[in-house]
């Protein structure tokens, strides 16, 4: 199987995600691996190609602070940052729901979630209107792919369609568990300082 190259809008890559298949995208910081959240077998399917040990959740991307709700805990804090942030280059890490299928916080507890600032990619969600499970685009432990090309190297072997496009800060998103105080997980594009600035918060 050789990759192929479409773009947003394209029934095919929903029918993929539909039958649980992994599809690759530009976001407005790395591309990234799409798959469906609600089935398990995505999941694992997205764990064979990550090729990455099946005991650490996915980010869900989706489209709107709404689609957010239905997941996780929103507590005072982390609406201020979700407000302020989203959509954006920024992961927000917070306790999941009651009901919450396993596979989406594993023993965690806690499920990270993300409204993405391109607006195709936006348009694409709102209209698959279902959150996606979206890791960046890259073997474990390397480095996210960037362009079209990176995410072949990874992948051509494995997925069968990638959405054309080009990345904007190339760098990964901020990643930040937010409870009483906040950690942040995953330095990115949103600092920390500008997080406590919008809590009000010294950084010590």
């Amino acid at each position: 199987m050789n990759t192929l190259i479409t773009k947003f809008g394209d029934d095919k890559i929903y029918n993929l995600i539909r039958n649980n298949e992994v599809i690759a995208f530009p976001t407005e910081t790395v591309f990234g691996l799409g798959a469906n959240s609600a089935s398990k077998k995505a999941f694992n399917n997205l764990v064979k190609v990550k090729e990455r040990k099946p005991d650490k959740p996915f980010t869900l991307m989706c489209h709107s602070i709404n689609q957010i709700e239905d997941i996780v805990i929103i507590n005072n804090n982390a609406k201020k940052i979700i407000e302020k942030f989203m959509p954006g280059s920024i992961t927000v890490l917070l306790k999941a729901k009651e009901g919450i299928d396993e596979h989406l916080h594993l023993t965690s507890k806690y499920i990270g979630v993300r409204i993405p600032e391109d607006k195709n990619l936006l348009e694409f969600l709102k209209y698959y209107n279902k959150p996606l499970l979206v890791p960046s685009a890259n073997k474990a432990d390397c480095t996210p792919a960037t362009s079209i090309k990176e995410v072949f190297n990874y992948f051509e072997k494995e997925i069968k369609y990638c959405v054309s496009g080009k990345c904007v800060t190339n760098l990964p998103s901020t990643i930040v568990q937010i409870d009483n105080d906040i950690k942040i997980i995953r330095k990115g594009p949103i600092t920390e300082e500008e997080i406590r600035e919008v809590l009000k918060w010294k950084l010590y």
